[in-house]
Parts: C-alpha cells; sequence; structure tokens
C-alpha cells in the first residue's frame, strides 16, 4: 500500500485552490436536475389515472363558467 503525502497549506492551495469551471458544472447539475423532473411531471400528466382525475374535474368546471362574463366587451 502506497502512503500518500501529507496534505500540508501549500499543497492544499495547489490542489484545490483552482475553481475553474466550478460554476458551469453546478449550472449543468442544475439543468440536468430540472430536465429530470420535466420527464417526471411529463410520465404523470399521461398517465391514465391522471387523465381520468383531469376529465372529472373538467366537466364541473365547463358547467360553472356558464353565463360568466370573463371580460367587459369593448366596442
Amino acid at each position: 500500500m502506497v502512503a500518500l503525502p501529507p496534505l500540508t497549506r501549500r499543497r492544499a492551495a495547489l490542489l484545490f485552490g483552482d475553481e475553474t469551471g466550478a460554476a458551469t458544472a453546478e449550472y449543468a447539475i442544475a439543468t440536468m436536475a430540472a430536465v429530470a423532473f420535466a420527464g417526471l411531471l411529463v410520465v404523470i400528466m399521461r398517465s391514465p389515472q391522471t387523465n381520468r382525475s383531469a376529465a372529472a374535474l373538467a366537466p364541473p368546471c365547463r358547467g360553472s363558467a356558464k353565463g360568466m362574463v370573463l371580460a367587459p366587451d369593448r366596442a
């Protein structure tokens, strides 16, 4: 087994001091997480159970909008 050299302040500064590209990597990880979350939402929204729930909610919503004035007429 090879022994590692001791981690001195100077050696730590040489190894970990350069943060070039750290922000780009953070943006890449955040973007990947957003894409994964969007994919999960697509799977949920395409499921048959979600379609049935949306269909069950749609008739009451359409019925309650009858006779409502959504915007004033501007003639």
